[in-house]
């Protein structure tokens, strides 16, 4: 079994399980190879057709993100995109230390750094358009951080923990648990997600940014 160093072992054997199932054997191939033929085919209309945003887009996204949630995830999938979604901000929040970051903003959920990452329901991660305001998360990072207040503050930074991501409802499970199918494991979950951002996203500043942010990811094995 591969252990990757920089992953702690719950998350090495969720892939490790993973790699035995019926879809990452079968299916994984097929949707690798069907996105890449996607792209030949979408860029190049999305060029004439959809270089700026219709106002549909994160809608769209979502819905086929959270309906895949919902029916099509394993119980391990669902569980891993949550322990992601919830722990890439307040590790965002930890790097940016006591020099810049800000209490939890409850008002804005699923969106900015300091924003509020409980996800109670499916409901909850598509009405707050939880892809695209995930995925500007690294950006917005970028503009925060300041290099000199980080190493200014560096001792205290490593003195103190992350915020623990098991305080964040992850209530949302019990609607995979319920209704789905239990059909795709994590990998082909995060490659429909890609797939879905690359056909419904324009070509804008902005989706593109998120496209990019995803494609990332699902190489990172995110």
């Amino acid at each position: 079994m591969n252990q990757f160093p920089y992953i702690n072992p719950y998350v090495n054997e969720v892939f490790a399980h993973e790699k035995q199932r019926w879809d990452y054997i079968l299916l994984r191939p097929v949707i690798i190879f069907s996105y890449f033929f996607q792209r030949t085919i979408t860029f190049p209309l999305k060029f004439v057709l959809h270089r700026i945003p219709f106002g549909f887009e994160a809608y769209a996204i979502d819905w086929w993100m959270t309906w895949g949630l919902k029916y099509l995830a394993t119980h391990e999938a669902a569980e891993l995109m949550m322990r992601h979604v919830q722990i890439e901000p307040l590790l965002y929040r930890h790097i940016l230390g006591p020099y810049e970051a800000s209490p939890a903003d409850t008002s804005r959920r699923l969106n900015g750094i300091d924003g509020d990452f409980s996800v109670e329901s499916i409901d909850v991660a598509l009405q707050n358009r939880l892809t695209v305001g995930h995925d500007l998360l690294s950006y917005e990072v970028v503009d925060r951080f300041d290099r000199e207040k980080f190493l200014a503050n560096l001792a205290t930074i490593r003195a103190s923990r992350p915020e623990n991501h098991e305080q964040l409802s992850k209530a949302v499970l019990d609607e995979n648990r319920k209704y789905s199918y239990q059909l795709l494991g994590p990998t082909n979950i995060v490659l429909l997600i890609v797939t879905t951002i690359t056909l419904f996203g324009d070509l804008g500043p902005r989706s593109q940014r998120s496209t990019r942010s995803a494609r990332t990811r699902s190489c990172c094995g995110a």
